[in-house]
């Protein structure tokens, strides 16, 4: 059985705006639930984030609200694979700073509530946490933020590894 939802982010400028989650649930021998990722659902590849390192990146938030979603309509007696997708989730990934943080190969499944709400001042401390503790796991003894665009390249004053760039 294949479902699909479309995300709107509302006043929320995301890329994930528009995006096609498929959801695919299917009966397996055995009990309970297993939650698979699909195409366009990243990988952590980095320790410092909620999801450990080789998991799908579906938080733990999400996962739990799909796991009580699917709990309200199958007994725990029921073996079923609930594999997500998301068709253009790798494209999309692209635009984020996905790469950076160590989601590779697609989107992560973020949310704290299922409801979007506006970029607030809240959204982007919550980010630069995500970001910093990504940082702190990799043992980075110096970190550059930058707000993007033409500053997101490190001056020429300074040595800084690309691949150590949170902007």
């Amino acid at each position: 059985m294949l479902r699909t939802v479309m995300s709107v982010a509302g006043d929320d400028p995301d890329v994930t705006h528009g995006i096609e989650l498929h959801a695919t649930l299917q009966r397996t021998p055995g009990r309970g639930l297993e939650i698979v990722a699909g195409n366009g659902i990243g990988t952590v590849t980095k320790p410092g984030l909620a999801v450990k390192v080789g998991k799908a990146a579906i938080n733990p938030v999400p996962r739990r609200m799909i796991e009580q979603a699917v709990a309200e309509v199958f007994a725990e007696s029921v073996g079923l694979r609930l594999t997500l997708s998301i068709p253009d989730g790798e494209q999309r990934a692209k635009k984020t700073l996905n790469a950076r943080l160590g989601i590779l190969g697609g989107l992560s499944l973020l949310g704290t509530t299922g409801v979007v709400r506006p970029i607030s001042h809240q959204a982007w401390t919550d980010t630069l946490e995500v970001a910093l503790d990504v940082a702190l796991a990799a043992e980075v003894q110096r970190v550059v933020l930058s707000t993007g665009g033409p500053a997101s390249w490190p001056p020429s004053s300074i040595s800084v590894c690309r691949k150590k760039l949170l902007s």
